[in-house]
């Protein structure tokens, strides 16, 4: 049996290049008054580096563009390291408090 489209078009999935993104949750810590974290992140194709925003908002005001960064690291791609990139981040308030929603 085959599947015929129809009239419908076929689908222009764009290129996502992070794969994945998380934050390494036992490398929470607090250092002064600050808390800090490492995330890892895996990319499909190898760039130039990787940059973190963290807002208390999923919608911060604005665009996501108007959030500080907070953390930003080489993305490594050799004969180890496949376009993977750890970037040390400086949450901007205790993730006791709120949640914490961000973007790479």
């Amino acid at each position: 049996m085959d599947i015929a489209p129809g009239e419908n078009n076929t689908l222009q999935v764009g290129h996502a290049d992070c794969c994945a993104c998380y934050p390494l949750g036992d490398s929470l810590k607090q250092v002064d008054d600050q808390w800090q974290v490492k995330f890892v992140g895996v990319f499909a194709s190898d760039g130039e580096t990787a940059e973190i925003r963290v807002a208390d908002n999923e919608e911060p005001d604005g665009s996501w563009e108007g959030v500080a960064v907070v953390g930003s690291a080489p993305i490594i791609d050799n004969d180890f390291r496949r376009n993977t990139v750890i970037i040390p981040v400086t949450l901007p308030q205790s993730p006791a408090d709120t949640t914490l929603h961000y973007t790479i």
